[in-house]
């Protein structure tokens, strides 16, 4: 089937539209962000606006599906080029995945997504936007990480680890106070590795002493 150049213009027109709230989404926060903002952004009239969003309702709600894609690409991306890990959970492979997710939360989708968390705090409606997105990101980690680390099965130490990792390197880029210099980021980045090596070597020793205990009952 042929695309028409005005399809493929339209396409584009929007797409520049959602990146540009996103922009906007980081500059001044999704409360404050108006369609005025966005066209301003994009350069585009308000009147295109008009045609590809008729409602800032529609825009934001737009925007944020178009963060939750580039969201999950540029994750799947990072984590899917961390190089051999064959190996399983050495300490280097750990360390590039949790360098890798400090990459990614400092990327501008990311920022732009807290921005849209920070403002569901006190607004239902955009809750529940955002939780099915948050639910299906989850499951997209959890296949990644099975495919990347087969030898790491479980689900609860997964999530676990995951929430070990993301929660402060989200905290780290959301704060307002610019106290956090490199050497203290290197800290932490650390210290996380530290944390996730010994939460792996502590289910891998329960899992052998599972298997071993199974020998025996079987013998």
């Amino acid at each position: 089937m042929t695309i028409s150049k005005q399809a493929i213009k339209s396409e584009q027109t929007r797409k520049l539209i959602l990146d540009s709230a996103i922009r906007c989404f980081i500059d001044f926060g999704y409360c404050r962000t108006t369609t005025a903002m966005i066209a301003q952004y994009a350069d585009v009239s308000r009147g295109a606006m008009m045609h590809h969003f008729p409602s800032r309702a529609s825009v934001l709600e737009s925007t944020i599906e178009h963060i939750h894609q580039i969201r999950l690409a540029e994750y799947r991306r990072l984590m899917s080029n961390i190089g051999d890990v064959s190996g399983g959970m050495t300490r280097a492979a750990i360390e590039r995945c949790i360098e890798r997710t400090w990459q990614y939360v400092n990327l501008p989708a990311s920022i732009a997504f807290m921005e849209v968390v920070t403002a569901s705090r006190t607004d239902k409606d955009l809750q529940a936007i955002l939780q099915p997105l948050v639910d299906e990101f989850e499951r997209h980690f959890l296949s990644l990480i099975r495919v990347l680390f087969p030898q790491w099965q479980d689900s609860q130490l997964l999530e676990t680890a995951h929430d070990l990792v993301h929660l402060p390197l989200l905290g780290m880029v959301s704060s307002p106070l610019q106290v956090i210099d490199q050497k203290r980021i290197d800290q932490v980045l650390s210290a996380l590795a530290d944390n996730i090596e010994a939460m792996y070597a502590l289910a891998n020793l329960s899992s052998k002493k599972e298997e071993l205990t199974q020998d025996v009952v079987e013998v």
